[in-house]
């Protein structure tokens, strides 16, 4: 069974997410929001943890496997620590365990459980039966590269050099975070690439539930919830196991951590932390993740030095820099690296 294989990742991402809020108990909408970013934080993290090991030293072995497992235990306790001495709310009013109107929100939330079921049935009978390898993209790419890192031994470096006409440049998140389950388990298990699909396609459904339910109420994010997988649409690409519903899940965050910093300015510097992380995971996913980076920096952080706000602005983006370093750390170090010209922005001489 490979899911203990993610226990790890879940267990740094959602307790960084308790330390950086001590404040806020693990419990109902919040607890929902720990568990799934904190699931895709700690992919992301990971992943870059385990490249820079394969990168820096070698494959990784027993050696890579007990740090990250040390790292594990370490912030558990700290976020322990943090929970149980910090006060028990910020605001004991706010937002966070709205409940609204009782009815409403019992008669939204049947029928956005029982859309979810429908929608796990549906993902499952897609991916094992009809493509468990995903789409062209996830077999040509991302599943392609990742089964050439877990066999290629000395020479797994060339995986970024082979078959693929486009993508030589792909950063490596999701492709990193299958090579490093399939190590754990010590096979190329299909089920793997499938596992992260589904963390990061149901994730970004609930995230978006939770996120709309601590900053508007349960009632929004149960109908924003309920058209999301009435359309279909999106739990569609989820099945075809690309990348960019990590992205999308990583862009979410980004801009609903944005609007609880607006919310709640008093725990801005947290937040502004936790934005770094997911952003910097959005540019370890795919390269308009990076795009995606630039824009939060200049429309967010450039749009405030204009409204002449330079020292409070300044002290955040140190900050969100502290927060992008770890992943975007890693990226870099690919592409100065590793990756090589990517045919879709080619030049040609005149």
């Amino acid at each position: 069974m490979d899911l203990p294989a993610f226990i790890a990742p879940l267990i740094i991402g959602s307790s960084i997410i308790a330390i950086l809020f001590p404040t806020q108990r693990l419990q109902g909408v919040w607890m929902v929001l720990t568990l799934c970013l904190g699931a895709g934080l700690g992919l992301g993290i990971t992943s870059a943890m385990i490249f820079l090991w394969l990168a820096l030293i070698g494959p990784p072995d027993s050696y890579y496997f007990a740090a990250e497992l040390s790292l594990a235990v370490i912030l558990t306790f700290w976020g322990f620590y943090r929970l149980h001495y910090s006060a028990d709310s910020i605001q004991k009013d706010s937002a966070f365990g709205f409940d609204g109107n009782p009815a409403t929100i019992k008669w939204l939330r049947n029928i956005f459980l029982f859309l979810l079921l429908i929608s796990v049935g549906s993902f499952l009978l897609k991916t094992f039966l009809q493509d468990p390898h995903g789409k062209w993209d996830a077999v040509d790419t991302w599943n392609f590269r990742a089964r050439w890192l877990f066999r290629g031994g000395a020479d797994w470096a060339y995986a970024f050099s082979l078959r693929a006409k486009d993508g030589l440049d792909y950063p490596l998140l999701l492709t990193v975070s299958i090579f490093r389950n399939w190590q754990i388990i010590g096979r190329d298990l299909i089920l793997v690439p499938i596992l992260m699909a589904g963390i990061f396609t149901f994730g970004s459904i609930l995230i978006l539930f939770s996120s709309l339910a601590l900053l508007r109420g349960r009632n929004q994010g149960y109908l924003a919830v309920i058209f999301l997988l009435l359309s279909t649409q999106f739990l569609n690409i989820g099945t075809y196991q690309y990348a960019d519903v990590p992205l999308a899940f990583f862009m979410l965050s980004t801009v609903f951590l944005f609007c609880l910093k607006d919310r709640y300015p008093e725990i801005s510097t947290p937040i502004v932390f936790l934005a770094g992380l997911t952003v910097s995971c959005a540019a370890w996913t795919k390269n308009e993740g990076q795009l995606f980076l630039a824009l939060v920096i200049f429309i967010y952080f450039i749009a405030r030095l204009r409204k002449n706000q330079w020292s409070g602005t300044l002290k955040e983006f140190i900050v969100f820099v502290s927060g992008l370093a770890p992943v975007l750390g890693a990226l870099i170090y690919f592409k100065l690296n590793f990756a090589l010209e990517n045919t879709h922005i080619r030049v040609n001489p005149l």
